[in-house]
């Protein structure tokens, strides 16, 4: 899922060497304001695999392991 790869490349190595080795990937986009949500899935302005459909539906939370869930139109 996308959300959980920027969550996994966000945070550090405990080896300062391998740190500044590994790829780092930044989100781009708009931070949707938690005041005014717009609609459709909440990370659509940020999530680099999102389609229009992102943008207008709001995705269902989906098992999709044992107590592991999701909410992506892409799964």
């Amino acid at each position: 899922h996308p959300y959980t790869q920027a969550l996994m490349a966000a945070a550090p190595t405990p080896d300062p060497e391998a740190e500044k080795r590994r790829p780092h990937a930044l989100l781009t986009g708009e931070v949707p304001s938690p005041l005014s949500l717009s609609s459709g899935c909440v990370f659509s302005s940020r999530c680099p695999r999102a389609t229009g459909d992102c943008k207008v539906t709001v995705p269902e939370l989906k098992a999709i392991g044992p107590d592991h869930y999701a909410a992506c139109l892409l799964l």
